[in-house]
């Protein structure tokens, strides 16, 4: 993986964690799968459940998702069921989720899927197209 904000992912016997710029490791290799740091946060798995690490290690959002993936300006995609929604870099629940897929924020717009049809919404979860 490539590094993201100073840091890389690296598996080792399966298990993933980070390394700095030295090759130092700084996270000990201990999830089952490991993202790059976005906004100073990274996804991580661990028994099937994702949730977020600040850049020591620390677990910031309980490893509760059943998919996570990083943030885009100040918000982040997760899966609980088969249903996506969005959560802030506090863990708190901005968006519900009501979603076949969503996609990153970009210029304070998502794609997402609502039934079948694709749409657009902003970051307050308003249907804009």
């Amino acid at each position: 993986m490539p590094f993201s904000e100073g840091l890389a992912a690296v598996e080792s016997n399966k298990k993933w964690g980070y390394i700095d710029q030295t090759g130092r490791v700084v996270i000990r290799t201990q999830f089952d799968w490991a993202s790059p740091f976005y906004q100073g946060l990274a996804a991580v798995e661990s028994n099937k459940k994702w949730g977020y690490i600040n850049q020591t290690g620390e677990i910031v959002i309980q490893l509760q998702f059943d998919f996570a993936r990083g943030f885009a300006e100040g918000l982040a995609v997760v899966k609980i069921g088969v249903q996506c929604g969005y959560i802030a870099q506090t863990g708190q629940v901005i968006i519900q989720p009501q979603f076949y897929f969503a996609s990153d924020f970009s210029e304070g717009m998502a794609l997402v899927i609502l039934s079948k049809d694709c749409r657009y919404i902003d970051k307050a979860g308003k249907l804009i197209y």
